[in-house]
């Protein structure tokens, strides 16, 4: 029956591919960042970096390794990513051709995947996740832990680390034993390539026919629960007779019979909703170029690399109160923010948005951008690991800024 159902609905709704909105809008290559201390001059061969990661994806860590690791000047830093998994994500284009990856092809134990590279490559530096402290790393490198919210920490051993890398501004929530090891180096993004898809906004919305329109971007895993996306389609539900009121859903899903449900799920709002389930991380620029509002569901982050991307375009974020969106959201200033699963809330939030005099939203927006530009731009990001690095490796002290 569901197969009938799934031709029926095949034959009247698809999702939009971004094909359509990619067509002859350029390409801007990310500007790589660069960073001017004396400590450089100091570096008599290049610092060996080793980035450990579960799988290459756009998000969460692994999106932050890939930016970082894209930006690091490679005239002093050779970079090597070891992928201990598999993955069907297609982000291999955005990564530097001068960045070795390594894969466990032959899905090999980790740890003994990790400690043949590791004998061979003898790096200063080794970094991976939180979720990989089971690792055992015998290395003398020095070993950095990302980690982005509190409860991350349980059961680790902090004497196995000498840098535990807050990807947020703020470490106060962290127990006083961690807080001697931890550093605040918050996450980074590339402001200028945002700037500059700002100018397609227009084309980018005439392509499909939404001019007048006023867009809701989500972005996210679908197969995510903590994304929450029960929440967004009620959100949806609850505006579905605000005809000027358009939501674009930017995400995927890892099995296609869990799309299949998705979209027979969307077909009652065939004419509120553009789907986009073929996107790269390449695109959010040019996804959020022509979007007028951000929403955020989750009700678990580490630190939003969506919401950064949604400031970085300045755009007014309606956002729960998700960890790490406080630094990103100020309430009543570059958006909105509610408890977690406060559906109405957010509702009422994106209303007073879409009602405000245009003056006023662009404001809103602006101040997204200026907070970005602030605290999260990519060449700080890239400026303070550098300096880290730097510093940690020569046994010189440094003040990251």
């Amino acid at each position: 029956m569901f197969r009938d159902i799934k031709e029926i609905y095949d034959k009247r709704f698809q999702p939009t591919s971004i094909e359509i909105l990619k067509q002859n809008i350029p390409r801007i290559p990310t500007e790589h960042a660069k960073i001017s201390s004396p400590l450089l001059e100091l570096i008599k061969k290049k610092i060996e970096i080793v980035y450990i990661v579960d799988v290459l994806m756009p998000g969460g860590y692994e999106g932050r390794i890939i930016r970082l690791a894209n930006s690091l000047d490679k005239n002093y830093f050779n970079v090597k990513i070891l992928v201990l998994e598999k993955t069907n994500n297609n982000i291999y284009d955005i990564i530097d051709k001068d960045i070795q990856l390594i894969y466990n092809e032959n899905n090999i134990s980790r740890n003994v995947f990790i400690e043949n590279i590791l004998t061979k490559t003898s790096p200063d530096i080794i970094t991976y996740p939180i979720n990989c402290k089971e690792i055992v790393l015998s290395s003398d490198a020095k070993k950095y832990c990302y980690i982005a919210r509190p409860d991350a920490l349980l059961n680790i051993d902090i004497n196995k680390v000498d840098r535990l890398i807050e990807v947020s501004p703020n470490k106060d929530d962290y127990p006083i034993e961690f807080q001697s090891k931890t550093i605040c180096i918050p996450t980074g993004i590339d402001t200028t390539i945002f700037d500059a898809y700002k100018s397609y906004r227009d084309e980018l919305r005439g392509k499909l026919g939404l001019c007048n329109k006023f867009l809701v971007l989500w972005n996210g895993r679908l197969w995510d629960k903590h994304k929450n996306k029960d929440m967004m389609m009620n959100i949806i539900d609850n505006l579905k007779d605000n005809h000027d009121i358009t939501f674009i859903i930017n995400g995927y899903f890892q099995i296609k019979n869990e799309e299949d449900v998705f979209l027979y799920d969307l077909f009652k709002y065939k004419d509120k909703v553009i789907y986009l389930n073929d996107s790269k991380p390449t695109d959010a620029p040019i996804i959020t170029s022509m979007s007028d509002a951000y929403l955020l569901t989750s009700d678990l982050e580490g630190f939003s690399n969506s919401s950064l991307e949604a400031l970085a375009a300045g755009l007014p974020i309606i956002s729960t109160k998700a960890h790490g969106q406080e630094y990103l959201v100020k309430h009543g200033i570059n958006g909105f923010l509610e408890n977690l699963n406060d559906e109405i809330s957010l509702t009422e939030d994106i209303l007073k948005i879409y009602n405000m005099d245009s003056r006023d939203r662009y404001n809103m927006g602006s101040m997204s951008r200026l907070i970005c530009k602030k605290e999260f731009d990519l060449s700080r990001y890239t400026r303070d690991h550098s300096l880290l690095y730097i510093s940690d490796v020569l046994g010189i002290p440094c003040e990251l800024k």
